[in-house]
């Protein structure tokens, strides 16, 4: 362990934020540190990320809900089965067309007013097709 491990984290963080922001301050990168955050693995980014997304939108007056597709990673489908069968959550599976692409409009429908994450993998790891995943952005 030590002082220098903890300095090339340090230094890490300011090369991803100063790629993300567009400031040569670096007392405003600074700020910014802790909100990098390095995993040991997809699967424990991914989980982070829902786990996340629950934390910054708490809801008392309904479950939360979230948009997947039905041939997203498992990393995320097995989490999100598991913290539906909690009752934790709600999840909306939006099934892939005859050609294998998940409709933008299909995923847009599926939102939901509770709903606080739409999830869909940009490259398919078995198929390798790409998602259109500007599309959805820029439409909502």
């Amino acid at each position: 362990y030590g002082l220098a491990p903890k300095e090339a984290v340090a230094r890490a963080r300011s090369s991803i934020l100063s790629l993300l922001y567009d400031t040569k301050k670096e007392e405003e990168l600074e700020k910014l540190h802790n909100g990098i955050i390095f995993t040991g693995c997809g699967t424990e980014a991914d989980n982070l990320a829902i786990h996340l997304a629950l934390q910054a939108n708490p809801t008392t007056t309904s479950k939360p809900h979230i948009v997947t597709s039905n041939v997203e990673h498992p990393a995320i489908t097995q989490y999100l089965q598991s913290l539906e069968s909690q009752g934790v959550i709600s999840v909306s599976y939006v099934p892939v067309n005859k050609e294998g692409i998940v409709p933008a409009q299909d995923m847009i429908q599926a939102i939901q007013p509770n709903t606080i994450l739409v999830t869909l993998m940009l490259a398919n790891n078995e198929s390798g097709f790409t998602s259109n995943v500007e599309h959805p952005a820029i439409t909502q």
